[in-house]
């Protein structure tokens, strides 16, 4: 078994751990002992510029420095995330923890690279300052972050900003040509928030109301000039997609100047629905593995917690696209609601 870590030298200086350097470093007394190197692997190393000994020496910082394995757990587990963030995304899934409690309380926990494990707690009575609960939870967030960067980085064009626009274009109408129309009239500076008079019902052709759209009306080039009609879809947004109501209250309140803004409105932020759908599958595996079933059930054990306030600034502190997991998860943010973009309303987690 083999590790290849990440040394941040350069974007693609990485070095691979065999199972022996990997017992070596656990297993060694100081930090000089665990980047110890013959003297051909130092003139290889002098070479490379220093890539093999940076590496050992994150390695050994993140896990096992002299005579700290007496750290606390929040801290353990905080430095084996950030060491598997080092290793090449492939490798990743060779990181794992585990842990677990008796029915006295007395709880434990180890971390692994594939086989070999690297770290091994002491028995600790479960109590506030050596929690449990929150040592799980934290945990299970991380996993569930983790996963969702990872959905991130493997589908860059899907999570773009033009799919996300053209996603949006697909979602306003279902009509090929009016999508086709939108596509060319995305710079056209007549269809902003300044020239925007309000909507009508779309008609059938037999004069009756179509209840499945609805025509926005903007301000035509002259004064005398007719308002200018674009038809959209009027379909309920059953995951916050732009149409139907949704699109409504952004056209009335939001702030743009083109087609272009309105879709790309929320780009990477809580209402961005393939943003969503990346965070979705995460956050509901650490629903099932905290043994909850709901997002409620989570926000209350949440607020349970010893150290809350820890986990909630995990969640809010680490980005995702043009916002945060707090407020991709929970809709908003320690310091009160927040809606990013036109009708997403949100659910305040008290801190």
């Amino acid at each position: 078994m083999a590790v290849e870590l990440k040394t941040g030298i350069s974007p693609t200086s990485t070095y691979e751990f065999n199972e022996s350097r990997l017992d070596k470093i656990v297993k060694a007394k100081n930090l000089d002992e665990a980047t110890r190197m013959g003297f051909l692997d130092s003139i290889v190393d002098w070479f490379k510029g220093g890539v093999k000994k940076e590496a050992i020496t994150e390695l050994y910082n993140s896990i096992t420095s002299p005579g700290l394995h007496d750290r606390s757990p929040g801290d353990m587990i905080d430095r084996f995330h950030r060491l598997r963030e080092m290793t090449v995304d492939d490798q990743q899934s060779q990181f794992s923890v585990r842990h677990g409690i008796d029915d006295q309380g007395q709880w434990q926990f180890s971390f692994r690279v594939g086989d070999t494990e690297i770290y091994r707690s002491e028995r600790m009575q479960d109590s506030p300052n050596l929690s449990y609960d929150q040592f799980r939870t934290d945990h299970e967030i991380r996993q569930a972050i983790a996963g969702v960067q990872n959905t991130l980085k493997q589908g860059e064009d899907t999570f773009g900003l033009e799919s996300y626009i053209e996603m949006n274009i697909q979602c306003m109408s279902d009509d090929k040509g009016v999508q086709q129309n939108l596509r060319e009239s995305l710079d056209d500076p007549r269809f902003s928030r300044e020239n925007f008079l309000g909507v009508e019902p779309a008609r059938k052709d037999n004069g009756e109301v179509d209840s499945e759209r609805f025509v926005a009306l903007f301000r035509g080039k002259g004064e005398d000039d007719p308002p200018v009609k674009l038809v959209f879809s009027n379909r309920v947004s059953t995951n916050n997609e732009l149409r139907g109501e949704r699109l409504q209250d952004f056209l009335a309140k939001g702030e743009y100047g083109s087609l272009r803004e309105i879709t790309g409105h929320g780009h990477l932020t809580r209402s961005d629905v393939m943003l969503q759908y990346a965070g979705n599958a995460p956050f509901l595996e650490c629903v099932a593995n905290l043994r909850f079933d709901t997002r409620q059930q989570v926000v209350e054990h949440m607020q349970g917690l010893p150290q809350k306030d820890t986990t909630l600034e995990l969640l809010r502190s680490t980005p995702i696209g043009n916002t945060n997991f707090l407020d991709l998860w929970f809709g908003n943010t320690l310091d009160g609601p927040k809606t990013e973009g036109p009708g997403v309303k949100s659910q305040w987690l008290v801190a």
